[in-house]
């Protein structure tokens, strides 16, 4: 009974999430004016983007041929220096594109056939036609636009831009709210009819930040989700100022549905603070993180409840395997690796930080009062047994990543500093080496010498080579130093995790 009322429900959903809509004339007309619009923004992104290399590309070109440089090794500099901006500035900002091996290899063949017919038409200018370098380079550029263009939008980015939905007009919206609102009630129906109704809450936490194209999909996934299982739930969503309308997609969910609740940071707290103090304001008898960009999908709640009601107080979700950028995933790896042999307690490799926790576990991390917390490593510091739910972590299909190098460093450090003190004793031991090493070197300098008084020359290289490499080894030191000293003078500050803008939906 149970296995056909739940393929019953499946049926209803699909049928009211999935109508047919007639779309007049008019409609098409529009939706056609709006895609013609999408796809001239890419195009004149493009040519800003371009514009702001060339700047930078023609300076450089300028100047070496200012000190008599030979033109194409100049124009060569240039090109080089502009596929390094290029290929991050036109990937992300133009096409949404995440990258990759393959797509670096695409961009760099289109880039070698700009800069083959570029050379090709200066040199055919300056040799047969005597013209200026300045000139001639300036001619050539809208002929490699034309080119860069046509090879990247056709090409290269072909398979990988971000799809851009076509905005619906009034009537549209307002037949998509009504089915909207009708799947909430088959949804509020099948909570109605489980014949094992749980008294216990769950509480959902999403960090938000920049999200707006993927929160309704997300509160959906969710209420799917939750509709299998026998509990009542809460979705809390943080955000951390976000600039565009996160805030306000997500106040009209609440308006909807008052188990959605969102706390508004005053100011970007960080992707370390943020999450960490919404799961601190969550009141269920577990607490679920998930992130809000899908790249942890939703349907691992029903595991991370799986291996809750087994018993186990702590779940986190690792991925053995991503569809991410290969170097990306291989140097995290490495880390997860090389902190877990470093740590003083066991750490769980590759986990993403997504998860289940107890309410006795909320209640420890509540009493622990860190100002700057490595989160993963103070579930495994609290030593409850964690179960693990291993996953593929799919590509961002929206949006752009909000990690960049100084965000992934600033969390790779602080799991080291929080969790080790074995950077500290490889100074001390590796000076005491260096020392060592460095009288065992004088010794030998002097006997030689005093051998070979007459026809042995020092020089000044190895004098040079050694300030060179001790100067860099004390740096490196010190800079580690620093990281202890910086991790001690933020927990000395005791500074509040989050302050609030406002909430809405918690009594």
């Amino acid at each position: 009974m149970k296995k056909n009322r739940k393929q019953k429900v499946n049926r209803v959903r699909q049928e009211s999430t999935q109508p047919k809509l007639i779309i007049s004339g008019e409609q098409q007309a529009l939706h056609q004016s709006e895609n013609k619009v999408g796809s001239i923004k890419p195009l004149l992104k493009f040519i800003a983007v371009g514009v702001l290399n060339t700047l930078v590309g023609y300076a450089i070109y300028g100047l070496f041929i200012y000190l008599n440089i030979p033109y194409l090794f100049a124009l060569l500099m240039a090109t080089v220096v502009g596929v390094i901006f290029n290929y991050f500035s036109i990937g992300r900002l133009v096409f949404k594109s995440q990258g990759g091996w393959f797509i670096f290899a695409k961009f760099m063949i289109a880039y070698a056939v700009v800069y083959g017919v570029n050379a090709t038409a200066l040199d055919l200018l300056i040799k047969n036609f005597d013209f200026n370098p300045y000139v001639g380079q300036a001619l050539c550029v809208p002929l490699s636009v034309i080119i860069s263009w046509l090879l990247m939008n056709y090409w290269v980015y072909k398979n990988n831009k971000t799809i851009i939905q076509p905005q619906m007009n009034n009537k549209t919206a307002v037949i998509t709210e009504k089915l909207l609102t009708n799947e909430a009630q088959v949804l509020n129906k099948i909570q109605a009819v489980n014949n094992v109704q749980s008294d216990k809450l769950i509480s959902i936490v999403t960090p938000c930040y920049n999200e707006e194209d993927n929160i309704q999909e997300l509160y959906d996934r969710i209420v799917t989700v939750m509709a299998t299982l026998p509990y009542d739930y809460e979705h809390i969503c943080i955000d951390n100022a976000s600039t565009d309308s996160t805030v306000n997609k997500i106040k009209a969910l609440a308006a909807k549905d008052k188990r959605v609740k969102l706390i508004v940071n005053a100011r970007n707290f960080g992707h370390i603070k943020s999450p960490y103090y919404a799961i601190l304001q969550s009141r269920g008898d577990a607490c679920i993180l998930i992130a809000s960009d899908l790249q942890d999908p939703p349907e691992m709640i029903v595991d991370f409840i799986r291996k809750w009601e087994e018993g186990f107080k702590t779940v986190l979700a690792v991925k053995p395997e991503s569809e991410e950028s290969s170097i990306m995933f291989f140097l995290r790896k490495a880390y997860y690796r090389f902190i877990t042999k470093i740590s003083e307690v066991p750490l769980v490799q590759n986990a993403t930080g997504a998860g289940l926790f107890d309410k006795v576990v909320v209640d420890i991390l509540r009493n622990i009062h860190d100002s700057y917390p490595y989160f993963r490593g103070l579930l495994c510091e609290i030593g409850f047994p964690i179960a693990t739910v291993p996953f593929k972590q799919p590509k961002r299909q929206r949006g752009i990543t909000k990690n960049n190098f100084y965000t992934l460093y600033d969390i790779a450090m602080l799991g080291i500093t929080n969790h080790s003190k074995v950077p500290l004793r490889l100074m001390a031991m590796g000076g005491f080496l260096l020392s060592f090493i460095s009288l065992l070197v004088a010794v030998g300098f002097f006997v030689v010498k005093l051998i070979f008084w007459e026809s042995f020359q020092l020089g000044t290289a190895p004098m040079l080579i050694g300030i060179f490499f001790f100067g860099a080894v004390q740096t490196f030191f010190i800079g580690v130093l620093g990281e202890y000293v910086a991790s001690i003078q933020t927990q000395v500050r005791n500074m509040p995790l989050v302050v609030e803008l406002e909430r809405v939906n918690f009594e």
